[in-house]
């Protein structure tokens, strides 16, 4: 079994899912899904960095900095559609160009991810033990958790170090 589980992952986002879908407003079930949801973010990212082959202490070393771990991907490439029957490789990066699709607006899962440069609490110590956490939308993480599993399942097996 691999160091960080990819379905693990996965189910964090979809429990995230859940409970958001349950108790929307309840303070504590947001802060649930805040907690689950980036936790979810946390292991994606780390199951495909060590899909890609990056070494586990590099990888442990970034602790639960999300925006590092993004930022680490950038070492990595995988293949993607660029039309019908073509495929290229890409920077892993690109999974922060994956949008939650609102309707009239598109979040990218980065702008999730980067929001602890805007004063967002930090995860995961502001969120576990914090008074007042300020955050993103939970819902809007609790979607975007489950778009970056998926993403990750889609793009697991070309993963890799440039």
């Amino acid at each position: 079994m691999p160091e960080y589980d990819l379905a693990f992952a996965a189910k964090l986002a979809e429990l995230a899912n859940e409970v958001d879908e349950k108790t929307p407003w309840a303070y504590d079930a947001r802060r649930v899904v805040i907690y689950l949801s980036r936790l979810s973010f946390e292991i994606t990212l780390k199951a495909l960095l060590g899909k890609a082959g990056k070494p586990l202490n590099e990888i442990r070393k970034r602790s639960h900095n999300l925006r590092q771990l993004l930022t680490d991907l950038d070492d990595c490439e995988v293949q993607i559609e660029v039309t019908p029957g073509t495929r290229e490789w890409s920077s892993a990066a690109c999974i922060r160009a994956v949008t939650i699709d609102l309707g009239l607006a598109r979040v990218p899962i980065g702008d999730l991810i980067d929001a602890e440069n805007r004063g967002v609490s930090k995860y995961p110590n502001q969120i576990r033990y914090g008074e007042a956490i300020t955050e993103v939308d939970s819902t809007l993480l609790a979607s975007a958790a489950i778009l970056a599993a998926k993403w990750a399942k889609d793009n697991w097996r070309t993963i890799k170090m440039r």
